[in-house]
């Protein structure tokens, strides 16, 4: 989910009041709505898959960790799944009744999460198309969701002021917690699934044990919304990337703020580590872009993201790639060690909004307000040093 100013202001009237908290199971079965009218993908000449019938803006995007699959959430509550490698449309998931937030799949890509302004996260069996189980309880809109590495738990945030943590098998709720003391807007888990951490439109992040809900941590220096969190790849530092144009790099279970990044002028809408947890990249809205080592924060690179608001950044899953998307509706592909682009893909013709590298770095999907979704094979064009465009 892309989050902007007004979406962290949104109160709701049933925040932060307990409730009885309950999973509704579904056996498995195909739902006809899903397979009656599967589209398909539109291939371009240069080998750019096109999906064009979403229905609705895409608010959440994700690859399956096996690189098999693509999902979208939309705005008009859909969650809809694809094939990677054809683009052809696999399963239209239509039991939320408002649009979807947040999109998380299960380490082995089986299942999907999805949070939803329905107030609930569903959990999905990719394979029968099918809602497998109903987390219920929140009483707003379901922000962020998160599935653990280790595969036993998912996590939810909320307007309710609530960071919930699930049993993934059962549905059943473990724990639920309220110290943000306002919305919650995200959540993502470290890589030994140890620890989970959250951040709230109180400018801050905390960090807690999901064993049991203990508060380990709470991360406070920000002086503006945080729109990116992201923990290292050894799970021992966090990420956070703010409206105050900063980014800071925090100890997970102390919250002592190590490095502050202020390389930007604008928001920091992306905030995140290199594999080699050497290196963290981040992107604003003022249209820079920059590559710090992690410990000392010294800058290592510079890049030109395009003209104006840089909507998003991402390592390859190798580290030695980075896409940038920016306000001229473009994507750029650059080396991590270098500051010249190795390819610009044009063929949006609005603004984009999500990028995701897939598992093995070869291609990236891309979703844009021209109301389209691109998966692009990298091997075409970088080995070409092409420019290429998919109109």
């Amino acid at each position: 989910m892309l989050l902007h100013e007004d979406d962290h202001t949104e109160e709701h009237a049933g925040a932060a009041q307990g409730s009885a908290e309950t999973a509704t199971s579904e056996g498995s079965h195909t739902n006809d709505d899903n397979i009656e009218s599967q589209a398909k993908g539109k291939r371009t000449d240069n080998g750019v898959i096109i999906l064009e019938d979403q229905g609705g803006g895409i608010c959440a995007l994700v690859y399956s960790p096996d690189g098999r699959y693509v999902a979208g959430g939309t705005e008009e509550s859909e969650v809809i799944i694809w094939e990677a490698q054809s683009g052809n449309e696999v399963h239209r998931l239509t039991e939320h009744e408002e649009s979807i937030c947040s999109l998380a799949f299960s380490p082995d890509g089986r299942e999907i999460v999805s949070g939803s302004r329905d107030e609930t996260a569903i959990i999905w069996n990719i394979e029968a198309g099918s809602k497998r189980a109903t987390l219920t309880g929140h009483t707003g809109f379901v922000y962020s969701v998160a599935w653990a590495p280790d595969g036993r738990t998912i996590a939810t945030a909320s307007v309710d002021f609530t960071v919930r943590i699930w049993d993934a098998a059962t549905g059943t709720q473990l724990s639920s917690r309220d110290d943000h003391n306002t919305i919650v807007v995200l959540v993502a888990y470290s890589p030994d699934s140890q620890l989970l951490a959250s951040a709230g439109a109180d400018y801050s992040a905390r960090v807690w044990k999901v064993a049991d809900g203990e508060l380990v941590s709470i991360l406070d220096g920000h002086t503006g919304i945080i729109y990116s969190l992201a923990f290292s790849p050894d799970s021992r530092r966090i990420i956070t990337g703010s409206d105050d144009g900063t980014a800071r790099i925090w100890k997970a279970e102390s919250g002592e703020e190590l490095v502050t990044l202020r390389e930007h002028a604008g928001s920091v809408w992306s905030a995140v580590f290199a594999p080699d947890n050497q290196r963290v990249l981040s992107a604003a809205s003022d249209g820079t872009v920059s590559v710090c080592h992690s410990f000392s924060g010294e800058k290592l690179l510079s890049l030109e993201g395009g003209d104006a608001l840089v909507n998003a950044a991402a390592f390859s899953p190798d580290g030695e790639r980075i896409c940038t998307s920016a306000g001229d509706n473009a994507l750029r592909v650059w080396s991590s060690r270098s500051d010249q682009p190795l390819a610009t893909l044009e063929g949006h013709t609005d603004k984009v909004g999500y990028i995701k590298f897939s598992p093995d770095g070869n291609s990236i999907v891309s979703s844009s307000d021209d109301n389209s979704i691109r998966i692009w094979d990298l091997r075409r064009f970088i080995a070409a040093g092409a420019v290429p465009s998919a109109a």
